[in-house]
């Protein structure tokens, strides 16, 4: 959990005095597929909660992109990417990703590698493949698939 610390410093001529210390939590650090997003880990990449694009790198990225209408590709590497809440557009390129678009209505794309895992959530969402076998999942909404994906879903 990320902190907010709050102190009250009196400054004399003998030097500093901390009057007062405050420590105020704030909203959790967001998790993507059991990953816990950590500002020291250098393919950990967090968005605002504004409209985010954001570029991956080369290497195993985890992509928070949090609330707002994002626009997020992977590049190579196996990637985790979560778009947050909004209408997301998440790309995974190469390697095997696994991508959840989160609430809103949004667009996920597999790569050219196959293995790739996109699970659409709440919405009404496009989940398409790409090249290579992989598993999709829209979640809840009026989903659409380009027909290259295996949707597995438990029916009433």
């Amino acid at each position: 959990m990320r902190a907010v610390f709050i102190m009250m410093f009196a400054v004399s001529l003998g030097g500093m005095l901390l009057l007062q210390s405050t420590v105020l939590a704030a909203d959790p650090l967001p998790t993507c597929f059991g990953v816990t997003y950590d500002s020291n880990h250098p393919d950990h990449i967090l968005g605002t909660n504004g409209d985010d694009q954001i570029v991956g790198t080369s290497r195993n990225d985890v992509i928070f992109g949090m609330n707002g209408n994002d626009v997020i590709l992977g590049q190579e590497g196996d990637d985790i990417i979560c778009g947050g809440n909004g209408n997301d557009v998440l790309r995974g390129r190469g390697g095997a990703d696994r991508m959840d678009g989160g609430d809103g209505d949004d667009v996920l794309w597999g790569g050219v590698d196959e293995g790739d895992q996109l699970f659409g959530s709440d919405g009404d969402d496009f989940v398409g493949g790409g090249e290579g076998d992989d598993l999709c999942d829209g979640g809840r909404g009026k989903d659409r698939t380009n027909g290259i994906c295996v949707i597995l879903r438990q029916v009433p």
